[in-house]
């Protein structure tokens, strides 16, 4: 586990995860961006001299995630050799070839097809959402300066099985789904 902050990591370890070290604070600040981290880990284990193929990234914030996910990802990962990441998805809910913007008048946000939002939903294209239960990235892929690379293979969940915590709403559904 990557923290920065001591009594978090006292707390992972009371419940069993491994703190090998406490994150810089300029790594965990509002507006750090996941590479920053994910390289910070990778570069304090290559200094121990332990080199590991991939890095996970699971988020807090998605403390429910279907079982058995970090295996299906170590396979997709493993069976696409181009595969430079594995990223958690789930099929849009809101379609954005019906997003428009502007105050008045207002525009379609995707417009390189004629009248998308006017079409049927089974028309338009696939299109898929990046949840936050996992990202699996090569080491390879870190040492370029990305934490997604240029071929990014899509690990499908289910919406029923996606959580997201980001207000107290959320964390009362989680909660829920917890009881069931």
């Amino acid at each position: 586990m990557s923290t920065d902050s001591e009594d978090i990591a006292n707390l992972a370890v009371n419940f069993g995860a491994d703190v090998p070290f406490i994150r810089p604070c300029c790594f965990a600040e509002d507006t750090s961006v996941d590479y920053e981290f994910m390289r910070h880990a990778l570069d304090y284990f290559e200094a121990e001299g332990e080199i590991y193929d991939a890095y996970v990234l699971l988020r807090p914030t998605s403390p429910l995630r279907p079982l058995g996910l970090i295996e299906q990802a170590a396979l997709l990962l493993e069976k696409f050799t181009e595969a430079t990441s594995i990223r958690c998805m789930a099929q849009v809910s809101e379609h954005p070839y019906r997003i428009w913007t502007g105050d008045g008048p207002v525009h379609p946000v995707l417009d390189d097809l004629y009248e998308p939002y006017s079409m049927p939903r089974q028309s338009l294209p696939k299109m898929l959402f990046q949840t936050g239960d996992l990202e699996m990235v090569r080491r390879d892929t870190l040492l370029n300066g990305s934490v997604s690379g240029g071929c990014v293979y899509p690990l499908l969940i289910d919406h029923q099985e996606m959580t997201d915590i980001d207000n107290w709403d959320d964390l009362k559904q989680a909660n829920e789904r917890l009881k069931r």
